[in-house]
């Protein structure tokens, strides 16, 4: 089996050095070409040595690691990419979230060898989407927007616009004020994951999820009913029927 050529991009050097210590322990197979102290330098070294994989750091002086779409068009990132951070548990959500390897520092060997045996498996790079993603999935906690991935890239929704999710098999139907309804190739269960630090959010039965400010009305009847700004009307799961009353009672 050929070697793997690696990049390692992280502006500390005795942690640079670790993790190619650690790769090479691992995994002989394992050739670091090159270390870079900062994103411009490992972009030059990417077009370059064409890696395989990069492992790049997140908070670096100057530039972020998220940055680097900035230098490369999406057809040009063929290589697989495992972001390394120091970044608390709610920010490491929004890199599951969006299909991301990440490694969480102080590095583990047990960690590391997963993401390898992942690459060797996978053998596919990182999509350049899934990086824009993860950018705005981490800022959406302050910019109170998520991009939502479309067929020609993304788009920016601001949360309070969300009405409710309609759960299509593996799709979802996102519904939002003054908009036509958008179909994403996302299960409803990843925007209840996206959605889970925002308390108006609430997933009401199996196939809906609803914010709960764009409610104006419920239909106690056929087993609780909600009625949508919009006029749509969503069934309440019975073991959901007090929780949500509960919310509604809140908000008045």
């Amino acid at each position: 089996m050929s070697g793997i050529r690696a990049i390692i991009i992280e502006d500390e050097g005795k942690a640079a050095q670790l993790l190619e210590l650690m790769l090479t322990n691992i995994d002989p197979s394992v050739v670091v070409v090159e270390k870079c102290k900062d994103l411009p330098s490992g972009v030059r070294s990417i077009k370059k040595n064409q890696p395989d994989i990069v492992f790049l750091d997140i908070e670096m002086p100057g530039y972020s690691g998220l940055q680097l779409l900035e230098f490369f068009n999406e057809d040009e990132i063929a290589f697989s990419i495992v972001f390394t951070t120091a970044f608390n548990d709610y920010a490491i959500k929004a890199f599951e979230l969006s299909a991301i390897d990440y490694l969480l520092k102080p590095l583990q060997e047990d960690k590391l060898q997963h993401a390898l045996d992942k690459h060797k498996k996978i053998k596919s790079s990182t999509n350049a989407k899934n990086i824009a993603l993860l950018k705005h999935n981490l800022q959406s906690n302050l910019s109170r927007k998520i991009a939502i991935p479309v067929a020609n890239g993304l788009e920016i929704v601001k949360v309070e616009d969300l009405n409710y999710f309609q759960a299509e098999g593996s799709y979802t139907k996102i519904f939002t004020r003054g908009k036509t309804p958008i179909l994403v190739s996302k299960k409803l269960k990843y925007f209840e994951d996206l959605l889970e630090e925002d308390t108006s959010f609430i997933r009401c039965h199996r196939s809906y999820m609803v914010n709960i400010h764009s409610i104006k009305k419920y239909v106690k009847s056929d087993g609780g009913t909600l009625i949508i700004e919009d006029g749509a009307e969503i069934p309440i799961s019975v073991d959901k029927t007090e929780e949500i009353l509960k919310l509604l009672n809140n908000l008045v």
